[in-house]
């Protein structure tokens, strides 16, 4: 619960941090392609997760014009021969734009922490913590939308003997407020 007071904090900072910058504020949606590998005693297991066309929804406020705090949500649900699962995950990245010129294409890394909550229909589930950094891409396309390319790593936290990692890219579109 400690984690989930963090996030909100550190979400509710940016409010004033926006009137730093004349960027707009940015929202988004990204489709993605991830190689998950779990590991549980020495065994490991992996899976390759594509989610098209979203992946997760975000929030870009720029800070200043070399950083920005950007909140994301995502919710995947399945099921199958009478059993579901169902995982959803919050998360905030602070992207580092190399220039800044956010009306040109701006090189970005992105650190990110989060968290994950998965449930399964067998009564199974868990919380893990998530670190992560990407590296990208945010090309701008007229006044009003940017393209987003990004290639990024995730590390979860061990809950109940499991931990994994996820390797993916991504790439999103971004309608600009402003």
């Amino acid at each position: 619960m400690q984690f989930r007071t963090f996030l909100a904090v550190l979400v509710g900072a940016a409010g004033p941090a926006l009137a730093q910058t004349g960027a707009p504020i940015e929202i988004g949606i990204d489709a993605g392609i991830s190689r998950v590998t779990a590991s549980a005693n020495s065994v490991s297991q992996s899976v390759t997760i594509t989610q098209i066309p979203v992946q997760s929804v975000r929030v870009t406020f720029p800070v200043n014009p070399h950083f920005s705090i950007e909140p994301a949500l995502s919710l995947i649900s399945f099921s199958g021969d009478g059993d579901s699962q169902t995982s959803y995950a919050v998360e905030v990245g602070a992207p580092i734009y190399f220039t800044p010129d956010y009306k040109r294409p701006q090189v970005y890394a992105r650190p990110a922490i989060g968290f994950t909550h998965d449930t399964f229909f067998s009564g199974g589930g868990g919380d893990h913590t998530m670190l992560g950094a990407g590296i990208g891409v945010r090309v701008p396309s007229g006044d009003r939308f940017a393209f987003r390319f990004e290639g990024r790593y995730q590390h979860f936290s061990e809950d109940r003997g499991i931990s994994s990692h996820s390797i993916g890219l991504i790439a999103g579109l971004s309608f600009l407020t402003r």
